[in-house]
């Protein structure tokens, strides 16, 4: 039967073992195959958009510049007068001077024609026949919508072959009114090469410049564009598209000159495409090769270490059943035999740590209640009292202080929360409580509170300071007139300390060694110690090296050090 559930243990080791490792590694070579396609097309995303916004920026401006300059020189005084007077040759020389400079400044340089009312060409740039001395056009196009608007600018496509080299694919216009007659019309045909050579700067598949009813005006591949030479499509998920019904792409849009045009760029997925396809056959290779070795290495694991898993979780069922006297014994040479010696220290300590903390728990009771007996005694609470009728009579302000002090008291003491607190919450508590006994005895009482800057942020265990200083107050008063008391709370070799000091009857030579051999031991289990409760709580709390020391000469005074660790933040044990 032992075989058998040895045997099924061994396989769910080997299990478990392929499970955690294999899980992990594929989780992440999936996480990081998907990463990488994901960062691969964020990236072709950000360039297609970024050259989208670069070769909008440039046609914005150049046709707004267009624009502008249509709408200056259509109500041009030196235009106007020129048309009207065509044989003024000084006026037709800075004419031209304004157009050549204008068009030389231009990214996408431009044909210029001015006209007269009938279209007749009066002033342009060509070098081949004017394309509009034919009535037929000027009843048509651009002259047409430019005579239905005469007050707007026109904006269209216009193609027109001048000769083998030159092309013009875009025309602004506007008619020349004067008088409210229309006197002649301007227009710029924008060249086919220059847009060519703004998109073609660009590492981009395609790249489509149309109207806003998507006429192509430009584009670096005509194949795309309908039989109409318009640009239609539809928009697929995450915005591709499909040209030919197989080459995936992905197109980004944007609209310029108040949606007058709209360029396009496409950027072909087909290398994502291949990179995908080749990273998933090389993440199945790797997978598989990964789980034969896992397995393997699995086996040998599993047959290695069942042996002294076994005893261990015997060990441990022991102790489940109450058995701390149990110790395990294996002798295999490796971290199993560290795990089962460490679990024999560790049944040790649990031992000592149980009896330690039933010890604290009731020292720590036992500290509590004598605190608050001691300090809420029917004769502390009578003086207080008594004190308190007199002041008031004398001095309201005063009796005000004390029940405002006996109250904090009250609701310091009855807080039974555990762990441990601030130095400047206990000192407040302190500071409450002299300030009582310091209308009790007037004069006869003094005392000083010094606490370095660096340690008001220190925690301390609650009630420990309190019991020293009533010490002082209940028996520094026998020879002496007046008590003065110092309290002093300082870091030092990395230790915080409490010192309390009075100029007290102090404690004969007997009685202090009688203290002192007090504080050594164990299992005290007399009432009326307080300094050994607070001795030995803190001994429970942090070990042999913290507690109290006294010094005392008699009839001079005592002085009682309190030794801590350095804790920052209440409640920090």
């Amino acid at each position: 039967m032992g075989e058998i559930k040895r045997k099924v243990f061994k396989e769910e080791i080997r299990k478990t073992f392929i499970l955690y490792a294999v899980t992990p590694i594929l989780i992440f070579s999936i996480l990081s195959y998907n990463f990488l396609m994901f960062y691969g097309e964020m990236l072709i995303k950000r360039q297609n958009i970024d050259i989208n916004y670069d070769i909008s920026k440039v046609i914005e401006k150049e046709i707004t510049h267009y624009i502008d300059q249509v709408e200056q020189l259509s109500s041009s005084p030196l235009i106007i007068n020129y048309i009207n007077h065509p044989d003024q040759i000084n006026t037709q020389s800075s004419i031209y001077e304004m157009l050549y400079n204008f068009i030389n400044s231009q990214k996408i340089r431009s044909v210029f024609y001015i006209t007269d009312n009938k279209g007749n060409t009066i002033i342009d740039n060509s070098f081949c026949e004017s394309p509009y001395n034919n009535y037929e056009i000027f009843l048509s196009g651009i002259f047409k919508q430019m005579k239905q608007r005469p007050d707007e600018i026109i904006v269209m496509i216009n193609r027109v072959q001048l000769d083998s080299n030159i092309r013009t694919v875009y025309s602004i216009g506007k008619a020349i009114v004067h008088k409210g007659e229309i006197i002649g019309y301007i227009i710029f045909d924008l060249l086919e090469k220059d847009w060519n050579n703004i998109i073609h700067n660009y590492d981009l598949d395609i790249v489509v410049i149309t109207d806003k009813h998507k006429n192509a005006i430009i584009s670096t591949n005509n194949l795309i564009l309908d039989s109409l030479g318009k640009f239609k499509f539809k928009i697929h998920k995450n915005k591709y598209i499909y040209i030919r019904d197989t080459e995936k792409y992905y197109i980004h849009q944007s609209k310029r000159v108040n949606g007058n045009i709209l360029i396009f760029t496409l950027t072909s997925m087909r290398f994502m495409n291949g990179f995908y396809l080749v990273g998933l056959i090389f993440l199945l290779i790797l997978f598989v090769l990964l789980s034969i070795v896992i397995v393997c290495i699995s086996k040998g694991i599993s047959a290695s270490k069942t042996k002294s898993i076994d005893e261990l979780l015997y060990a441990i069922k022991k102790v489940q059943e109450g058995d701390l006297d149990f110790c395990v014994h294996i002798d295999s040479n490796d971290e199993f035999e560290l795990i089962g010696n460490c679990f024999n220290d560790m049944l040790i300590k649990l031992k000592e740590l149980i009896s330690k903390n039933n010890e604290l728990v009731n020292r720590n009771r036992m500290s509590e209640i004598m605190q608050l007996e001691a300090q809420f005694n029917p004769h502390f609470l009578f003086n207080t009292l008594e004190t308190l009728k007199y002041m008031i009579k004398i001095d309201t302000q005063k009796a005000v202080q004390i029940v405002v002090g006996l109250a904090n008291l009250l609701r310091y003491s009855i807080n039974y929360e555990d762990g441990n607190v601030s130095i400047q919450k206990d000192i407040k508590y302190i500071e409450d409580y002299l300030m009582i006994q310091k209308y009790r005895f007037n004069k006869r009482l003094e005392y000083t509170v010094d606490i370095q800057e660096e340690a008001k942020n220190c925690a301390v265990p609650k009630l420990i300071i309190q019991p020293i200083i009533e010490n002082s107050i209940n028996h520094g008063y026998s020879k002496k007139e007046k008590l003065e008391i110092i309290l002093k709370i300082f870091i030092k070799s990395n230790k915080l300390i409490l010192e309390i000091a009075d100029n007290g009857d102090g404690i004969p030579k007997e009685r202090l060694e009688e203290i002192l051999t007090a504080l050594k031991q164990e299992n005290l289990e007399s009432k009326h110690i307080g300094l050994y409760n607070v001795h030995r709580r803190i001994q429970l709390l942090y070990g042999t090296d913290y507690g109290i020391h006294i010094d005392s000469v008699y009839n001079e005074g005592t002085k009682v050090t309190i030794d801590l660790p350095v804790l920052r933040g209440e409640d920090n044990v």
